[in-house]
């Protein structure tokens, strides 16, 4: 965000948001169905829901409280593979960005 925003404070305040909203998007402090119905699909975009469920997945899954995953609709996707494989998708598509951001940058000496 640092690219993309006119000072450091702009950066650290564009950031800061990010996070607020990924966090508040995770499905660790509101269940998705308790979600309102208009904002819920910015959970495909949050990195902290894809690890928030993986970590759900390798606690819970074989234990008495898995059927906890079905009833907060933890279970999308379906396994802790897929979760790793979108957060490692999701860091591919930002290192990118910033590859291309940054080589639009002037160089400043």
């Amino acid at each position: 965000t640092s690219i993309l925003s006119f000072s450091q404070d702009f950066a650290f305040l564009l950031g800061s948001a990010n996070v607020v909203v990924f966090l508040a998007m995770s499905g660790g402090f509101v269940p998705y169905p308790y979600m309102e119905s208009w904002i819920v699909w910015l959970q495909w975009i949050s990195p902290i829901k894809y690890s928030f469920q993986a970590f759900t997945w390798s606690l819970l899954s074989g234990t008495s409280t898995a059927e906890l995953m079905d009833q907060l609709e933890l279970n999308t996707p379906p396994n802790v593979s897929m979760n790793l494989v979108i957060l490692v998708g999701i860091f591919c598509l930002c290192s990118a960005c910033s590859v291309v951001a940054l080589s639009r940058q002037k160089e400043v000496r």
